[in-house]
């Protein structure tokens, strides 16, 4: 989220740059309001060579630029003399502004370009480009967005505090959604794998048979019952207690497949795992195989091996994060709900309507998203 208040930042470097650095491309926000990127390389406070430096110590010197929005200090007889003194605690408390804990690449990347930045915008406010209307207006802009942006953070927070009770409630109510089953599952095929033609016949002669009005269909009808036929006789091997890997070769074979098998053993599936035509497999006892499921993707055979309830500590965290996003949309409802805008048709044009205030007003973090 804090990402976008780095682009107003760099925005004015991007053109001398000729090439926007990898670290401003805005990375994958988490649920839980941290950056993917940063996960890992954010676990590091400094790269492996940096040495620990006293917060009064500098770590960014800008010679030739005078300390003071640009303005010479007395005592210095020429801008050369000039310099600016960025110290660690200064730069830690922008770059901490810009993202909260910024990896250390990136903070090198904000002190390759904000000496720059500096001078630039020290050149501008020479030029007497900071009073003009267009800036102030920009400004303006800036303002809103960035407190935007603050609010969507101050809002995560709030909806972060979620009470214990809540968390016992949604569980207690949503029993189902943890339980878990260990469950094997046989796939088998709807119909065979196109075969080479048999007898010595030519693939040109089959090919034009199967280019006859229904013939295609015929034998993918004739194909389709046989596979059927074969679900329900690996069935019956399943019941009978054969090692459904093996079974799940038979299955490849019997419809000429000569890819690996997929894995046959599914380990602590939830029902939100299964399709809902499939969600009867949680009723079995261990060890009792299911009937023959059977859809537009094949054939499908389980067997209960065990079935679980996971605990409300397992669960907490998932059941936080839920209740979190529904918080943060709940808040942020409020927000949005509070006023709506009337747009002046002749002006903007058909496309545009009368609304409530979009989301895009907003700028907001992942966790805050459907």
């Amino acid at each position: 989220m804090r990402n976008q208040s780095l682009w107003c930042l760099l925005f004015g470097i991007l053109w001398w740059a000729q090439a926007t650095p990898a670290w401003l491309i805005s990375p994958t926000v988490s649920a839980a309001g941290g950056s993917a990127a940063s996960d890992n390389a954010g676990k590091q406070s400094k790269s492996p060579s940096a040495v620990e430096v006293p917060a009064d110590a500098a770590v960014l010197t800008i010679r030739g630029l005078c300390a003071g929005q640009g303005t010479k200090p007395a005592g210095y007889s020429s801008q050369a003399s000039c310099q600016t003194v960025i110290t660690r605690a200064e730069f830690e408390k922008l770059t901490g502004a810009i993202q909260p804990e910024m990896t250390p690449a990136s903070k090198r990347q904000i002190a390759n370009s904000y000496p720059r930045l500096l001078v630039m915008a020290h050149e501008a406010e020479q030029r007497g480009l900071d009073k003009q209307e267009h800036f102030r207006q920009m400004i303006a802009y800036s303002r809103l967005q960035i407190l935007s942006q603050d609010l969507v953070h101050d809002l995560e927070k709030q909806a972060a505090q979620v009470p214990d009770k809540e968390i016992e409630d949604y569980y207690h109510e949503h029993l189902t959604t943890f339980e878990r089953a260990t469950l094997e599952r046989l796939l088998v095929p709807n119909k065979r794998e196109a075969e080479a033609p048999a007898g010595g016949a030519s693939a040109a002669g089959s090919e034009a048979n199967n280019n006859k009005p229904g013939a295609a269909a015929g034998l993918d009808i004739e194909s389709g019952d046989a596979m059927a036929k074969e679900a329900d006789r690996l069935r019956v091997r399943a019941v009978a207690g054969e090692d459904f890997a093996k079974l799940q070769r038979a299955a490849y074979d019997a419809a000429g497949v000569s890819a690996p098998i997929p894995t046959t053993l599914l380990v602590k599936w939830r029902h939100a795992a299964l399709p809902t035509a499939h969600l009867s497999v949680f009723d079995l006892k261990p060890g009792e195989v299911s009937a023959v499921f059977s859809d537009p993707r094949g054939h499908f055979i389980y067997k209960l091996d065990s079935k679980e309830m996971e605990s409300l500590e397992e669960a907490r965290p998932e059941i936080h994060n839920i209740l979190q996003k529904q918080r943060m949309r709940e808040l942020m409802k409020k927000v949005e709900d509070s006023a709506a805008a009337e747009v002046n048709q002749d002006y903007f044009g058909s496309l545009a309507s009368p609304k409530a205030l979009d989301r895009s007003t907003f700028t907001k973090s992942d966790s805050a998203k459907e």
